[in-house]
């Protein structure tokens, strides 16, 4: 008896029904998007719609031409090989596997939507959102020492940093 064939709309749709088990099942988002977005990534690969590019092919954009920053290539490359509909559901997958939007509302909580890292507590959130955010460097034991790491920093660099309203770009 011949396997069965799927095309990769149907391991899409599939895929989909498989997600929507997973939550059915009380599973986390982070279990989920682990479980979906790599097996997405997969049957993309399999239709010739995604190519791995790694670091090296990022950082190699200025040598082309050493007048564009990393920056503009990188956004460039964004604007070109990516769809807007492709960018949200990339953003949403890495949120349920990382946590990154509760982590971020707990964060925004804190500090009111403003922070302060000359602020104890403000210094002390942005910390553990960034361990959210995936920055295992940052242990636990030392988050008083971290923070105080972060408050010197503040103090040497805040004024040279851009403004608030400073654009990507620029």
């Amino acid at each position: 008896m011949p396997e069965p064939r799927w095309s990769s709309s149907e391991l899409l749709a599939e895929l989909g029904r498989f997600e929507t088990e997973l939550r059915r099942a009380g599973l986390r988002d982070h279990t989920v998007g682990t479980y979906v977005g790599r097996a997405e990534t997969f049957i993309i690969w399999l239709r010739g719609e995604y190519t791995p590019r790694g670091a090296d092919r990022a950082l190699d954009a200025p040598a082309e031409n050493p007048e564009r920053s990393l920056g503009v290539s990188i956004l460039e490359d964004l604007r070109t090989n990516i769809s807007r509909s492709d960018i949200t559901r990339y953003l949403a997958q890495y949120a349920a596997v990382t946590g990154y939007d509760g982590s971020l509302r707990r964060m925004l909580q804190i500090t009111g939507g403003a922070v302060d890292l000359e602020t104890e507590a403000h210094r002390v959130a942005v910390i553990d959102w960034l361990r959210a955010w995936g920055c295992r460097h940052l242990r636990r034991t030392d988050t008083h020492r971290t923070a105080e790491t972060l408050r010197t920093w503040w103090e040497q660099w805040s004024e040279r940093l851009p403004g608030e309203h400073t654009t990507l770009t620029k």
